[in-house]
Parts: structure tokens; C-alpha cells; sequence
């Protein structure tokens, strides 16, 4: 359901691609190598989990290659959180100092990211609609109310690391490497 007045996350993608692709040869020049490179300097959606809200099993996970410490340490408060979701509201936020937690319940599942501190919340909370889309459409209600163990639905893992990729390209730095100059940022809406 879509509330009137409200962007969808495919609104959002287009604005931001459509800018993004305006903005990166006037930053970068000509050269599509130098922004390529700016490309895979750093994420903003770090990893995302998708856990069943009345115990807290993990249906699945993206995969992340970071080693960052403050990132495991958001981690772990993930899977405190996740055993106690049922207690808190559908959506919320968890800030860091350089990493925030952010989460989306429905349906008895909820939707769960770390996220680095400069990333929007409404672009966080799009990304964790999108997930929340691409995992009802392709998981059964039933075979998550079943699920008994950790990580049943490995196959969905590949959805979450193609939607996770495809923000994160989408929120790259332009021009610059930092974070504070996100092409998300700079568009008003």
C-alpha cells in the first residue's frame, strides 16, 4: 500500500541514479576509470539480516567481507535486538557514532540493516522496504512460521546481496571520497 504524497523506493533510485549519472562526468571528467574506482571505495548498507520477529531466528543474511570492528560490534547488538523485537515498534533506529541500526517489522518478520552513520534514514528505511518486498514475494508465510533452524532460506541471500549492491551503488560519493558529499544528500525532494 502506498501512502499518497509519500516517495517510493523506486522513485528514490531514479532520482538519485538519473543525478548521479549527471553529476559524476562533471566531477569526475571524462574518465569513467576514476569513477569507477571512487565506486568501490566504500559502503554505506554494510549488511542486512532478516529475522523472524516472535524468537529471533535469522532466515537469512547478506555476506560482508569487512573485518571493522565497531561493524561487528553492531552485529552483535543485531542479534540482541532481533530475540526481543516483539518489544519494540515496527520501525526504529539504533544510532551509532559511525554506524546506526535500522529495522522494519511486518508480517511477523522484520527487516534489519547496519548502515553507515551519513546514509539518510528514509534511504535505509527504503532499502529495508525493498527487502521486505523481494522476501514476500518469494518466501512462503508458512515455511517461515516452520523454519526451525538458523538460516533456512540461503537462496535469498543472493536477493539481498543484489539489492544491498545496487543502493550502495546507487549512494556512492561523487567527486569527492568522503562521505559527507553523497549525491544522496544533495538532492531536495
Amino acid at each position: 500500500m502506498q501512502i499518497k504524497g509519500r516517495p517510493t523506493a523506486s522513485f528514490w533510485r531514479r532520482v538519485y541514479g538519473e543525478w548521479r549519472r549527471t553529476i559524476s562526468f562533471q566531477a569526475t571528467g571524462p574518465s569513467l576509470g576514476n569513477w569507477v574506482k571512487a565506486m568501490w571505495t566504500m559502503s554505506l548498507i554494510l549488511f542486512a539480516l532478516v529475522v523472524r520477529v516472535r524468537d529471533g531466528l535469522p532466515l537469512s543474511a547478506s555476506t560482508d567481507f569487512q573485518h571493522n570492528p565497531e561493524l561487528q560490534e553492531k552485529k552483535q547488538q543485531l542479534r540482541t535486538i532481533s530475540k526481543t523485537l516483539s518489544l519494540f515498534p515496527d520501525r526504529g533506529a539504533v544510532k551509532g557514532h559511525d554506524l546506526n541500526i535500522y529495522f522494519l517489522s511486518s508480517e511477523g518478520v522484520s527487516y534489519m540493516s547496519v548502515c553507515d552513520a551519513s546514509l539518510p534514514a528514509a534511504m535505509a528505511f527504503c532499502f529495508l522496504e525493498d527487502l521486505r518486498w523481494d522476501f514476500t514475494a518469494h518466501m512462503d508465510s508458512a515455511k517461515v512460521a516452520l523454519a526451525a533452524r538458523p538460516y533456512p532460506f540461503l537462496e535469498f541471500d543472493n536477493s539481498i546481496a543484489w539489492l544491498q549492491q545496487q543502493y550502495n551503488v546507487i549512494l556512492k560519493p561523487v567527486g569527492s571520497h568522503s562521505p559527507n558529499h553523497l549525491v544522496a544528500s544533495k538532492v531536495e525532494v
